[in-house]
């Protein structure tokens, strides 16, 4: 998986929850014991990824080029 994105119209009806329940079924079934995670500071997913079990494991500064082609934390 490189990357899992719920569109903006469609937030906060349970789906990337349900998404991430499939991915981790899916890596379970490949013997999978590790996933890494990594999403831009702030965003949405930042707050979800705790609610579902992941520790955060630090923050890349300057990492993931935006819209307008600046860098941001990951």
């Amino acid at each position: 998986m490189q990357k899992l994105l719920v569109h903006t119209r469609f937030r906060r009806r349970g789906l990337a929850r349900r998404l991430m329940e499939a991915l981790e079924t899916s890596a379970r079934q490949r013997k999978l014991s590790l996933l890494v995670l990594d999403t831009v500071k702030g965003a949405a997913a930042e707050q979800l990824y705790p609610q579902i079990g992941y520790q955060r494991a630090g923050e890349i500064p300057a990492y993931a080029r935006n819209g307008a082609g600046g860098l941001e934390a990951t």
